[in-house]
């Protein structure tokens, strides 16, 4: 039967179009990000919409100026080499690797504030947390020793 294949047509006509950002309504991964295949070859539905927009982007990223990953609307795309592309995260403090923004993160802040807590009240021990969060031993340690989860207070 083969992959599926999307138009140009069929690609815009999944992206809902508001004043602001423009989302993708299709597929999105766990990175938040839009996923589209066409013709076989997979693609971030912003990249796609800014191939579609403007052509060929050679070996540059796409970033965003919204930093809203399902949003393919041109004016808010522009390329970037991987390098720029981590300026751009820690200038606009969006790195994706803290806390629950983290697409692997199991706990959230409000979470590691009441484990914090918790522990500081004399009554729980770090496996006790642990069980109550279904989370590690060694997460609750990391979380209370500041190896983890530090921007929380």
């Amino acid at each position: 039967m083969g992959r599926p294949k999307m138009t140009e047509k069929e690609f815009w006509s999944k992206v809902k179009k508001t004043d602001t950002c423009w989302e993708y309504q299709g597929s999105v991964g766990r990175d938040g990000y839009g996923k589209v295949c066409v013709d076989g070859m997979h693609w971030r539905a912003h990249r796609l919409a800014y191939f579609y927009t403007y052509g060929e982007t050679g070996d540059l990223l796409v970033l965003h100026h919204c930093d809203n990953p399902v949003c393919v609307k041109p004016e808010h795309l522009f390329l970037g080499t991987c390098k720029e592309n981590t300026q751009d995260m820690l200038k606009k403090e969006r790195d994706s690797l803290v806390g629950s923004r983290n697409f692997n993160a199991k706990l959230t802040e409000e979470q590691v504030a009441v484990i914090k807590n918790l522990y500081s009240s004399g009554c729980f021990t770090h496996q006790q947390i642990a069980d109550r969060y279904k989370v590690h031993r060694s997460t609750v340690t990391y979380i209370l020793c500041g190896k983890q989860w530090k921007h929380v207070s």
